[in-house]
């Protein structure tokens, strides 16, 4: 047990929410703690440092994994 996401407790739903790429988590983005990059002008949101860390590190593979979800619908 002790992932980048695991809390321990269940959190209110937010209102604006924002899907971490790394993990999948949701982030509530209108949290003014919520860790967040601008990444070639788009705001991206992350449940972690851990998972920020990774994204900075090699953002293409995760942004090549959000690409080919949505490239099985077309």
């Amino acid at each position: 047990m002790g992932g980048c996401c695991d809390q321990g407790f269940k959190r209110k739903e937010a209102d604006a929410v924002s899907k971490d790429p790394v993990c999948g988590m949701k982030v509530d983005c209108e949290n003014k703690g919520a860790l967040k990059l601008n990444h070639e002008g788009n705001d991206v949101y992350f449940c972690s440092t851990a998972c920020m860390t990774k994204f900075i590190n090699d953002p293409e593979a995760y942004l090549k994994k959000k690409k080919s979800f949505f490239g099985l619908f077309n």
